[in-house]
């Protein structure tokens, strides 16, 4: 399902029927002047763009987005991302504190792309 030009979700169990009630939201908060997790080891150098996207469903409750089978596309309204290197947080990294990762994060002209959701830079 695509919602907007920001992102896109490809996976097929994202689509919802006809006859399947329901909706999905999402909150995408992006830190351009101020990175929050600047402490965390392995902290990209500026310029930045550091985007925390969340789904919900229908009654508000987050969604996990992870393992899925086709790449999300974040950021993808910035062009030139070809130079850019795209971290997500992982939350367990740097004993349970946090560090910023690259692994399974990829770049290109279009934004980042990745298979599960997390605070992506």
């Amino acid at each position: 399902a695509k919602a907007d030009k920001a992102f896109s979700l490809g996976d097929p169990s994202w689509k919802l029927t006809g006859q399947q009630p329901g909706a999905y939201g999402w909150q995408n908060i992006q830190y351009t002047e101020v990175n929050p997790w600047n402490w965390a080891p392995n902290t990209p150098e500026g310029p930045f763009i550091v985007s925390e996207l969340e789904v919900f469903n229908d009654e508000g409750t987050p969604l996990p987005v992870e393992k899925q089978s086709k790449p999300i596309r974040l950021m993808s309204e910035h062009q030139s991302f070809a130079a850019a290197t795209c971290v997500y947080f992982d939350w367990e990294a740097n004993n349970g504190l946090g560090a910023w990762e690259r692994s399974g994060l990829f770049n290109s002209e279009i934004g980042c792309t990745t298979t599960h959701l997390s605070i992506v830079g």
